[in-house]
């Protein structure tokens, strides 16, 4: 089920915000065992992709408050766990793995915040953006197209580009993004 959530801005009660970065850890942790089971069998199951998106859904909404935010820029090395997991599932045969991935790297390229705070913009962009990222955006937007998936893959993708690109989004994108490409 797809359950709106309103962003950074939603306040987390302080005795529960200090349980997010532990359950972003577990949350990796349980979507790493399953691709780990689908990489021995060869294939990807329904089971693995039910569970996939279960954990993608989970991540989106906790990196969609502050809380969970300040856990993805805080807590070591989760912030490239959190990215690498939702970047290798955006490749899923799936398509709905591949839109609840792009979810969960959307929700970390356009973070919302009241007041609106650039710095922390900056760094998880810093985090979810490799070298390869906008070439990989662009290359799976042409699979996508080619294959005639769906309109809510490709504009997902669209989205996670212009977050990338676009003013007044692309002021916290750093520059060296582009010299690979």
């Amino acid at each position: 089920a797809n359950v709106p959530y309103s962003g950074p801005c939603t306040a987390c009660i302080s005795r529960w915000s200090k349980l997010v970065g532990p359950a972003l850890t577990r949350l990796v942790a349980f979507g790493k065992a399953w691709a780990r089971q689908g990489d021995e069998e060869g294939t990807e199951t329904e089971e693995e992709r039910e569970a996939t998106i279960s954990v993608l859904g989970a991540m989106r909404r906790l990196v969609a408050t502050q809380a969970g935010i300040s856990a993805f820029l805080t807590v070591p090395d989760l912030g490239s766990s959190v990215a690498s997991f939702a970047w290798k599932a955006l490749v899923s045969p799936f398509v709905d793995v591949g839109g609840a991935a792009m979810e969960v790297l959307a929700a970390l390229l356009n973070v919302r915040s009241e007041p609106p705070d650039l710095t922390q913009e900056q760094a998880c962009k810093k985090i979810v953006l490799g070298p390869d990222a906008p070439r990989q955006l662009v290359t799976l937007l042409k699979m996508h197209l080619l294959r005639g998936t769906g309109a809510l893959l490709p504009a997902h993708v669209l989205e996670g580009v212009c977050f990338i690109l676009c003013r007044p989004q692309s002021d916290t994108t750093e520059p060296d993004t582009f010299r690979s490409t």
